[in-house]
């Protein structure tokens, strides 16, 4: 390994429009054919400088997502193609609070992810920024008009670029309880899940500090406090389905795949109350 101090897998094009500064992951994409690079980027209002002539965001009008390049070589001198964004804010994360300032001009953004593609599926535990205030976060310029938290979100896609949340875009690991070392700073290292046996094993980092050394730390912590924790998943364990309850135009309905076994008994683990029923 070198460092190429001169050529940028991504170029830069001008303030905040080609961030990608925080835990790029490239990995070889097998249905593509292609390597994959999923990074940070800044979107927002733009205008061109008169100087350099580069475009950059207008003001704190701006918010942070993620995008995905392809390229079939890593070798920095070639191009990264088919850039686009793979992971933003929409209208529904837009609507959980009304956001308390303009920077960034969104309740919540993207910070960044760690995605990867394993058995068939490509899978992206996305970092959420919650910005909305006043929250309880303070630095050492006083107290912050947000919360400061981040919680990460778990979602798939099987062509890489259009993912769904697993869980109603519930948090699939949340902060800890105040004071504690996870209460406001999560991520999860790269490369994502790391086979062993039967078990998926997670590296989480974890902090009671938001963002910076002097930025949003807990104010129930007295200083700043950091860890890797590691978490366990059993391959093809244990999942559950459930379904609101609804009009019947709205109802849940759910086909298997053909399920081929030998035996002669079937033993289902189902509640389908009252209004509910099971067809094999």
């Amino acid at each position: 390994w070198w460092l190429d101090e001169h050529q940028f897998a991504l170029p830069y094009e001008g303030w905040g429009i080609q961030s990608f500064d925080t835990q790029g992951v490239a990995f070889w994409d097998p249905p593509a054919r292609y390597y994959s690079f999923y990074t940070r980027f800044t979107a927002g209002q733009t205008t061109i400088d008169n100087k350099t002539g580069r475009p950059h965001i207008v003001g704190d009008n701006y918010f942070r997502t993620v995008r995905r390049a392809q390229s079939n070589s890593l070798d920095t001198n070639r191009l990264w193609k088919n850039q686009t964004i793979v992971m933003r804010a929409d209208a529904i994360d837009n609507e959980t609070h009304s956001c308390w300032g303009s920077s960034p001009s969104v309740p919540m953004d993207y910070y960044g992810s760690t995605p990867w593609y394993a058995d068939g599926v490509y899978w992206m535990v996305a970092v959420r920024y919650w910005h909305w205030g006043p929250g309880r976060a303070h630095g050492a310029g006083g107290t912050m008009h947000l919360p400061g938290t981040k919680d990460l979100a778990l979602a798939v896609s099987r062509d890489g670029a259009n993912f769904s949340f697993v869980g109603d875009r519930r948090s699939w690991i949340r902060p800890t309880r105040e004071g504690t070392v996870g209460s406001r700073s999560l991520w999860l290292a790269t490369p994502g899940a790391v086979r062993v046996g039967d078990d998926d094993l997670f590296f989480i980092t974890r902090s009671n500090n938001a963002e910076g050394v002097t930025f949003s730390l807990d104010p129930s912590s007295s200083n700043w406090k950091s860890e890797i924790a590691m978490g366990r998943l059993r391959r093809n364990g244990l999942v559950s389905l459930s379904a609101p309850y609804s009009r019947e135009s709205e109802a849940a309905v759910l086909t298997t795949k053909q399920l081929v076994f030998t035996g002669r008994r079937l033993f289902l683990n189902l509640d389908a109350s009252g209004g509910g029923s099971l067809q094999v």
